[in-house]
């Protein structure tokens, strides 16, 4: 079985086999047969701007649970580099990290993830990215960026440029129906 569509968040499902399953010699079930379980906790990361060689960049992450949000941690490349636990306990959590941009080679995509973890089960998101060229974090318009630290061929998107997912943007914003689109304030 294959769902249509994603499962929702923090979400208890019910699945049932019916009589009208049968083996392959055509013998039907006695009775139908049914499970539930519980997907986990929502959760997101982002980053608030680029990430270009040598810089250390802050991350920005949120996880919310009918329960409890009891853990995040942060991710590169499958492997935890910071933990941030949820003091207060509460339904969400909220918080901040800090990638180096260091550890990364210059030609190397890697995967950002985040692990949230309530009291009993965890849910992993992961978004692709790659290092962008030095000028792109200097807070100039140089090369052939189109703005300050956005367009061209090696910088992200500038607000209002065609995106397929958040990596596609420039820092503080997001990708909204294809289009770069500033974070609230």
């Amino acid at each position: 079985f294959t769902p249509t569509s994603p499962l929702e968040p923090d979400t208890t499902y019910t699945a049932t086999i019916t009589t009208r399953a049968k083996d392959q010699a055509g013998n039907g079930l006695g009775g139908n047969f049914a499970w539930s379980f519980t997907t986990g906790p929502a959760a997101d990361i982002w980053l608030t701007q680029p990430v270009c060689a040598g810089q250390t960049v802050p991350i920005s992450a949120t996880a919310t649970d009918n329960s409890a949000v009891r853990q995040l941690d942060f991710l590169l490349n499958g492997t935890s580099f910071d933990t941030q636990t949820n003091a207060g306990g509460g339904k969400s959590f909220s918080t901040t990290s800090s990638l180096v941009a260091g550890t990364i080679k210059d030609t190397t995509p890697f995967a950002l993830g985040l692990v949230a973890y309530d009291t009993v089960q965890s849910t992993t998101v992961s978004h692709q990215l790659a290092l962008l060229a030095t000028h792109c974090c200097n807070k100039a318009k140089d090369a052939d960026e189109t703005a300050v630290d956005c367009g061209g061929k090696d910088c992200n998107a500038c607000a209002g440029g065609s995106c397929q997912k958040d990596a596609d943007c420039s820092g503080n914003m997001r990708c909204v129906n294809n289009k770069c689109t500033p974070l609230p304030e």
